[in-house]
């Protein structure tokens, strides 16, 4: 398979996240950065970074039946890049059986300009069972964290990794669970 091109100023941050089955979840999350590229210690201090920010916003929302295993982040300015690595080997802190492997909170990012193609997305594997209700949709406590969800995720703004630019995810978040009034739901696919 042909390699990938450079992707100047980008950081690959890929999230690994294990269920009460051991199944692995990889989130993939990109951030850009100025300035001179980060050394293999800076990158291992923005995987530490995620790594404390997923356990204080994300762990509340995350089943106590798996949690968050490695963060791996990679300078992809260069196919020999830079990478740095953290095992934050933490838990989710949410009472509650873990959801069907084919259900997740849905992040849909907004792209600053016009392209052809599918916009950004970011699939999380948070929430618990009791949080789908009756015909497979999700529940009113979901909603009510919606706002919540965003906030936590903005967490992830202001992460530093010691060089010379400050990193800022390239794509911004929208988590689409409702639309319209608090009262609309969607249907959860295998629930």
């Amino acid at each position: 398979m042909t390699a990938l091109p450079p992707a100047p100023f980008t950081i690959k941050s890929a999230l690994d996240f294990t269920d009460e089955a051991d199944n692995h979840a990889l989130i993939v999350l990109h951030f850009g950065y100025t300035g001179a590229a980060p050394t293999s210690g800076n990158l291992t201090t923005m995987a530490t970074s995620i790594g404390t920010a997923w356990t204080s916003n994300f762990a509340p929302l995350y089943s106590t039946s798996g949690g968050l295993l490695t963060v791996v982040c990679t300078d992809l300015a260069a196919s020999n890049g830079a990478q740095g690595s953290a095992s934050p080997n933490v838990s989710g802190t949410r009472v509650g059986g873990g959801l069907p492997r084919s259900t997740a909170m849905l992040f849909n990012h907004h792209i600053a300009q016009r392209y052809r193609g599918g916009k950004g997305r970011t699939y999380m594997p948070l929430g618990v069972a009791g949080d789908i209700t009756g015909g497979g949709n999700w529940g009113d406590v979901v909603h009510q964290q919606r706002p919540d969800c965003l906030g936590r995720l903005h967490c992830l703004d202001d992460l530093t990794h010691g060089c010379s630019g400050a990193s800022k995810r390239i794509c911004h978040p929208q988590l689409l669970l409702a639309q319209g009034t608090p009262g609309d739901t969607h249907s959860v696919p295998g629930a």
